[in-house]
């Protein structure tokens, strides 16, 4: 009687291991912050966000918080994204204007500017855009200019300028021909 449970457990499990999917890791990013002191007391940041391997969809955009003071200057991104930023903004923002320009999933890029403003921590907000939900956001903090007077920021205004531009994104995806 044991071989005949035994036997019969081991077929379940074989039934079962091949009806289960492969588990979904979700959207898997990080963000890493390289900042290098310039000539004429600025500073050079420069952030690579990476999409992990495991993740279930590319990166579309990256909102960083910065100080409405921070003069942002020699901004750079992944070619074919856009730039959101002028002069006294609160963030500044890279987006795939196009799916086929997204960050993959396993890739990396960099993402820079220069500042006079010395580092702190700031709030930074990236976006996927995929299916199931549709869209998928990851937050952090990580060093960015700041005024020498803390000013109020938060969470809830770097969500409303991501969605923003994520909704642009989207308006100009569905227009596109």
């Amino acid at each position: 009687m044991t071989k005949t449970f035994t036997a019969a457990l081991l077929a379940a499990v074989v039934l079962l291991a091949g009806s289960v999917s492969p588990a979904r890791a979700g959207f898997l990013t990080s963000l890493d912050v390289l900042i290098t002191p310039q000539a004429g007391n600025s500073y050079l940041y420069e952030y690579t966000l990476t999409v992990g391997a495991a993740s279930d969809r590319p990166a579309a955009s990256l909102v960083i918080d910065v100080s409405t003071v921070a003069d942002l200057t020699a901004l750079t991104g992944p070619t074919g994204w856009d730039i959101t930023y002028a002069a006294g903004d609160s963030f500044v923002a890279w987006d795939s204007p196009a799916e086929d320009l997204e960050l993959a999933v396993g890739a990396s890029a960099v993402f820079s500017f220069v500042s006079s403003l010395a580092p702190g921590l700031s709030d930074y907000q990236v976006a996927g855009i995929g299916t199931n939900p549709l869209l998928a956001f990851n937050t952090g903090q990580v060093g960015a200019p700041v005024a020498a007077v803390p000013e109020p920021a938060s969470l809830a205004m770097l969500a409303s300028g991501a969605l923003g531009v994520l909704l642009h994104i989207l308006i100009r995806r569905r227009v596109a021909p």
